[in-house]
């Protein structure tokens, strides 16, 4: 049997995308002075960058960047402004997979957030979908991209 998609492919992307707003997309980027201070922890502009970004797109989206994925040059160029960076060390960021984990990690723990287990699979279609309507787990996976947290 087909799986039910739960968004169009239009709908997830607009729920997934940076804001356009320039005020809005603003909020995002800004960095606080605990946030400069954590990133500048990491050795290289290019690593400096990476981790930045990762922290604006899982604080404010939720989610992090897939292997493969660039970021919104937008916020790209605005969080490069504040860690006076050139947004174009972005590729040497994004060569290393392993390192792009270590910083989510990294992250994830400054945030007090907590992977997503698929041993927590039965709370949250309980908590969330009391019926039995609720969808698969997967399907929640693919829309949250939490595969991305995956090793």
């Amino acid at each position: 049997m087909p799986r039910r998609e739960l968004l169009t492919s239009s709908e997830r992307d607009q729920l997934l995308a940076l804001p356009r707003d320039d005020g809005a997309l603003l909020r995002v980027a800004t960095l606080s002075r605990e946030d400069l201070a954590f990133i500048g922890q990491h050795r290289g502009d290019h690593n400096r960058l990476g981790v930045g970004i990762q922290l604006c797109y899982l604080r404010h989206l939720g989610r992090v960047l897939g292997p493969d994925e660039a970021p919104d040059t937008q916020l790209l160029d605005l969080v490069g402004a504040q860690l006076r960076v050139s947004p174009g060390v972005w590729d040497l960021y994004a060569n290393r997979d392993q390192t792009r984990r270590e910083h989510l990690q990294e992250i994830l723990q400054r945030l007090s957030l907590k992977q997503f287990e698929m041993t927590l699979e039965p709370l949250v279609c309980n908590s969330r979908f009391p019926d039995r309507s609720r969808p698969s787990i997967s399907a929640i996976h693919r829309v949250h991209r939490v595969g991305a947290f995956s090793s």
